[in-house]
């Protein structure tokens, strides 16, 4: 609890933003991470229970991933030339139909019925990150961007396990459909609170600059970085609950205990590795390499331990691994993308980024569930192998420049 407070006085100490604007942005983020925290981990479940298959599943969650990777450079883009406050609020109005349109799913479902509500519950997802993101970006000082990405992260993760929690409780006594409801009903509440987020500065659209951008010295490296690392992630969206209930042989309870236990994780090391990168200076640029290396590689560990879990306390112990280097890792390339982009233009640059990493979220989502036919350890084991694969691309070459 001490850790929470310390997360909250520093969030609220956060320069260049009016504290209420700060306020309203991460109640709007806990609210939608909530939302998004039950319906990432128990979505699944909850198709295969109307009756998908599980490739038919995994087939309809891939595409929900394409239409992530289909809106991320235009709204990116927008957050440039439009500003966040009305993205914010579209994406406001796309989550809760979304969750709506889910909840009003009926048994035995055709794959059609099932892709429609989902593409757009997931594309709403993307627009309030990447609009949250370009509000950091764009109004933190350079140099306290970790640090402001480290505390954001933090608060997202608290929130998003709690919503795991709290949602895998509810399911004890309530309906998939009646949760996802109540979220919808939430996601219109909080709408009024984008009243008191103000517009970033606009641009013009320019493909040119934009090109620049995406050229510069060290984009390739991080991109692909970013392309191996979500690589699990896609694998996490289709196979994380049905392993834990599988080979675990947790409830949906257990399964929320796990997850808030590793977001605890994640929320701490988000928070101390922001802190860390911050008070490196003109070092932390040169050390990225390394500290992106061992996250990386604490990464993997956790993949092969999940992959052999068979019950709580191994099931806990590996994802709060994983956790762990997710939050080293999110912070570290949220500071790459600050320090090789311009304010100007990098809520577009950082779109094309998201693409990169939905574009292998979908790729690990369809894989994922060919291979899970085998065995349900099976995508982790490929996740982790391509996990010290990164491990040793950001050695050799982050924070060279190439």
């Amino acid at each position: 609890m001490g850790m929470v407070i310390m997360i909250f006085k520093g969030a609220i100490a956060f320069p260049s933003m009016e504290k209420n604007e700060w306020l309203a942005l991460n109640a709007i983020s806990l609210a939608t991470s909530l939302i998004l925290g039950f319906n990432w981990l128990f979505l699944p479940v909850y198709l295969l229970g109307l009756g998908l298959g599980r490739e038919g599943m995994a087939f309809a969650i891939g595409l929900g991933v394409f239409a992530k990777i289909a809106v991320a450079p235009a709204i990116g883009t927008l957050n440039d030339m439009l500003g966040t406050r009305r993205l914010l609020q579209l994406s406001l109005l796309a989550l809760s139909s979304g969750t709506y349109w889910i909840a009003s799913i009926g048994n035995a479902p055709k794959i059609e019925e099932v892709v429609l509500p989902i593409m757009l519950f997931w594309a709403a997802s993307t627009a309030l990150l990447l609009s949250f993101e370009a509000s950091i970006y764009k109004k933190s000082v350079d140099s306290q961007v970790a640090k402001h990405m480290g505390e954001y992260n933090a608060v997202k993760r608290i929130a998003v396990g709690a919503g795991v929690l709290a949602g895998g409780v509810l399911l004890l006594t309530h309906s998939f459909r009646e949760i996802d409801f109540a979220a919808a009903a939430v996601s219109l509440a909080i709408l009024p609170l984008t009243l008191l987020v103000k517009h970033t500065i606009e641009v013009k659209f320019s493909l040119q600059d934009y090109v620049h951008e995406i050229r510069k010295p060290g984009v390739l490296a991080l991109s692909a970085l970013i392309f191996i690392f979500a690589y699990e992630w896609g694998t996490e969206n289709v196979m994380l609950a049905p392993i834990m209930s599988g080979n675990a042989g947790l409830d949906s309870a257990g399964i929320g205990a796990v997850q808030m236990v590793a977001n605890i994780a994640l929320a701490a090391s988000s928070y101390f590795i922001g802190r860390k990168i911050h008070g490196l200076g003109k070092m932390a640029k040169p050390m990225m390499r390394k500290i992106v290396a061992c996250g990386f590689l604490l990464g993997a560990a956790g993949c092969f331990l999940l992959a052999a879990a068979s019950d709580f306390g191994t099931a806990a112990f590996a994802r709060s691994a994983f956790n762990i280097s997710e939050g080293i890792v999110y912070v570290s390339f949220g500071f790459l993308i600050g320090a090789t982009f311009s304010k100007k233009y990098v809520g577009g640059a950082n779109g094309v980024m998201n693409v990169i990493a939905n574009a292998s979220m979908m790729l690990a989502s369809f894989a994922a569930g060919i291979l899970s036919a085998g065995s349900l350890s099976l995508p982790f084991v490929v996740s982790g192998s391509f996990l010290i694969i990164g491990a040793v691309i950001a050695w050799a070459y982050l924070g060279r420049d190439k």
